[in-house]
């Protein structure tokens, strides 16, 4: 079931695009220039609302990730249709395939919070971040991180890393010199810096 636009934002987008074409065929460099700025205004309105509806209580969605014997599932929906399908899941695993699931790493944890799966932090993000891109061959400015699922590297993976590469020291962030490459090629150092160049910085590292 797909969400529901919200009737003001998908007007006052409209009137936007609308305005596409007058833009292209205005007769005088002060029309288009009018048309131009009509329409950034009413950008700026809709940057400012919602697209979605993210309260819409008929909107269900639900999403299926595994690796060998570990799995998540994210559900948009009620916290009681959550917990019931945790529960069929616990029940198929045990009476249709005769396995036991691990109650240190079954439960239910809200999108705020985050969520350790195979070494990584799993957490949804929600930034008013404004950004440009092109979109249909069209110049937009969009929202870049409006409930968007992220995954990051925990710094004490990343300082693991370094430690056993022996990259250097991780709590002051200092390198440690690599004679090696002074008498590599360009190709071998670039490589090389590729390799380490997820413990460029310090903190948990977005992918």
């Amino acid at each position: 079931m797909s969400q529901e636009v919200p009737f003001e934002y998908d007007t006052i987008a409209n009137r936007a695009n609308s305005l596409n074409p007058k833009i292209q065929q205005a007769q005088s460099p002060e029309e288009r220039k009018q048309l131009v700025e009509a329409k950034r205004e009413l950008h700026r309105r809709v940057l400012e609302m919602p697209s979605t509806d993210h309260y819409d209580p008929g909107y269900r969605r639900l999403r299926y990730c595994r690796y060998a014997d570990d799995f998540v599932l994210g559900v948009i929906g009620p916290k009681s249709e959550a917990e019931a399908i945790m529960e069929k899941v616990k029940a198929f695993l045990h009476e249709g395939l005769r396995l036991k699931h691990s109650e240190a790493k079954t439960g239910l944890k809200h999108n705020s919070e985050i969520i350790r799966f195979l070494g990584y932090n799993i957490t949804v993000i929600n930034s008013e971040k404004i950004v440009k891109s092109v979109y249909r061959g069209q110049h937009v400015r969009r929202r870049a991180g409006k409930a968007h699922i992220t995954l990051y590297v925990p710094e004490e993976r990343l300082q693991k890393f370094a430690t056993e590469r022996r990259y250097g020291n991780w709590e002051i962030m200092k390198g440690a010199s690599n004679p090696y490459l002074s008498q590599a090629s360009e190709v071998e150092t670039i490589t090389s810096k590729r390799r380490c160049g997820s413990c460029n910085s310090c903190g948990d590292r977005a992918i």
